[in-house]
């Protein structure tokens, strides 16, 4: 995982019916307030609070039957967001993988997106974690990005340009105002000098402009 080099890591192994630390980087074990002493080789029991350990042990159980999952922390005063993935060995998980990642700074942010293939973004104090295969488009109006999936709309601040470096390669900047995903191309019609996209069992519309359909693949002449 790519991402690993932009967060702080750490390593938790099942060990009879209970979750043990394995592996803490320093940095991390320095945000947390831990010596390596009190975290590695201690079960979720010997560090946290019981109500905390119940809720992490149900948190790994998850991650043990297949699930990535994510959740935001404050780490001395800075908003963090931990991200927690299985390792496989001959099918079975054996072990599981959480990085952290400090989420000041956006070119972080921007990686994780493509690790995850999933769209993060900013939304008010919130963070938006949107599949990027369930987007359609995107359109930029009266300063604002609304991203389209066939069951939501969601509004927010960033611009086309940065949201652009973290969509994967289904995405083109189709005109000033768009960002598409060509996966969900049904049909594009011309409409004067530029050509409307139509998607599958969606009303909305986006366009494209006629130099930029030299983006689309394996476009007939």
């Amino acid at each position: 995982m790519d991402a690993i080099r932009w967060g702080d890591s750490f390593k938790v192994i099942q060990q009879n019916g209970n979750y043990v630390y394995t592996y803490c980087e320093a940095k991390l074990l320095q945000k947390l307030g831990y010596t390596q002493k009190q975290l590695i080789g201690k079960t979720l029991f010997d560090v946290l609070p019981m109500h905390k350990a119940i809720e992490k042990q149900e948190f790994y159980s998850k991650i043990w039957s297949g699930q990535t999952l994510e959740y935001e922390i404050e780490l001395e005063g800075k908003l963090h967001l931990v991200v927690v993935r299985p390792i496989y060995n001959k099918g079975i998980v054996e072990e599981a993988i959480g990085i952290c990642f400090d989420l000041n700074h956006k070119k972080r942010l921007q990686t994780l997106s493509g690790s995850l293939g999933k769209l993060i973004v900013k939304q008010g104090t919130d963070f938006l974690f949107i599949s990027c295969n369930e987007i359609v488009f995107l359109e930029r109006k009266n300063r604002k990005t609304h991203i389209y999936t066939r069951e939501k709309e969601y509004i927010v601040n960033e611009s086309l340009a940065n949201l652009m470096k973290s969509l994967n390669a289904s995405f083109i900047l189709s005109h000033r105002s768009f960002i598409i995903n060509v996966k969900k191309i049904e049909v594009i019609k011309q409409t004067g000098q530029s050509y409307e996209v139509h998607f599958k069992s969606m009303m909305k519309r986006a366009r494209i402009s006629k130099n930029n359909l030299e983006l689309l693949p394996n476009l007939p002449n």
